[in-house]
């Protein structure tokens, strides 16, 4: 196994290698901005072609035996830290990049339309020299083709409120019925934003992960967490007038198991109410039950669970020990490699 790493445009072209990068880890999360962290020494070849937003990092591993050459990361530099002997580099996904921009000149209102073409409407709007009239906002990144009817939709972005347009593509996945995403690098350098509906992943029947003590495969750890727990809740909106819009929505079964757990999530100036209700909906789903997640950690061999595991997959888990009893598939929300050690870290969410 060999990782290189390059500085690279856009476009994948690469400025120069970074022969003697050491990468420590890369993560994807689901639906959300994969990250990576790399260091090199001050001198290093190729180290004074490092930028930060106006260049980006890509990370590929080559298993030479089994013909792999695999893109594994690819996004810009976001921090940096160092001292005279060595400088180390976080690094973010592509889809960072749409952190840094805003509904800035225009109200934008889309109404009864799939929801996937809002997505696409912000991934476009994000990037187009033409609305406002402003030059250097190209990103590279192209939609995906999708097919079908998923859920219709209405949505307004108030100019005045100058939304992140980062944060209002992370909405859909938080929706009941909503969908997720990703961006899909390409070998060519293309760029795609994915949207995955009903959900992204696959079931792996026959990978199933089980906790044998003492044979040094799978180990793990978690966190309960009862707190956030929540089995009734008000999702409010904007206004008109003197009319505040709001649904709310509670899972009476849990209720009556654990007591009503109450909270207030806001929408900004929502004033969809099924948005609104699907919002509540997807929530209480999440957070009906005490919130438990384990983390498990695996060698990539004899199976490379780097390469077979993504995020969105279902994956059979059986762990028998003391407090901790999970005999059912579980969601992979983030899969973290650590290079150096060559081993993957999932964390594992309920499916509800």
């Amino acid at each position: 196994m060999t990782v290189n790493v390059y500085s690279t445009n856009y476009s994948g072209q690469w400025y120069a290698a970074l022969p003697e990068a050491k990468v420590s880890h890369v993560i994807d999360i689901l639906s959300d901005v994969p990250s990576a962290s790399f260091s090199i020494p001050q001198d290093s070849p190729g180290a004074d072609q490092i930028g930060g937003w106006e260049r980006e990092i890509q990370i590929r591993e080559i298993i030479e035996d089994e013909g792999v050459n695999e893109i594994v990361f690819q996004g810009p530099v976001v921090s940096e830290q160092g001292d005279q002997n060595e400088c180390t580099f976080e690094c973010e996904g592509v889809l960072s990049h749409f952190g840094t921009r805003i509904i800035d000149n225009a109200t934008l209102l889309y109404t009864s339309i799939e929801q996937r073409a809002i997505a696409m409407a912000l991934i476009d709007y994000a990037q187009d020299p033409g609305t406002p009239a402003q030059a250097n906002r190209d990103f590279n990144v192209s939609g995906a083709t999708f097919a079908g009817t998923t859920h219709i939709r209405s949505r307004k972005y108030e100019r005045e409120e100058h939304a992140n347009i980062l944060d209002l593509l992370k909405e859909f996945p938080t929706l009941d019925d909503g969908f997720e995403f990703d961006i899909v690098i390409t070998p060519d350098g293309g760029r795609f934003f994915t949207p995955h509906y009903p959900k992204k992943g696959t079931t792996l029947t026959d990978l199933k992960l089980e906790y044998v003590e003492g044979d040094g495969q799978l180990s793990f750890k978690y966190r309960r967490d009862y707190k956030r727990q929540l089995t009734h809740v008000y999702v409010t909106g904007g206004s008109n007038g003197t009319i505040k819009f709001e649904q709310n929505f509670e899972d009476v079964p849990s209720s009556g198991l654990y007591g009503v757990r109450q909270e207030v999530i806001s929408d900004g100036s929502q004033s969809d109410l099924t948005w609104l209700l699907d919002k509540g909906k997807r929530e209480v789903s999440l957070r009906k039950k005490p919130i438990f997640v384990p983390d498990i950690t695996l060698p990539r061999h004899p199976k490379d669970y780097r390469r077979l595991i993504k995020t969105g997959d279902y994956v059979p888990l059986n762990i028998q020990r003391g407090r901790v009893n999970i005999t059912e598939p579980r969601r992979v929300l983030q899969k973290k490699w650590n290079v150096e050690a060559n081993t993957v870290e999932l964390t594992l969410a309920e499916v509800a």
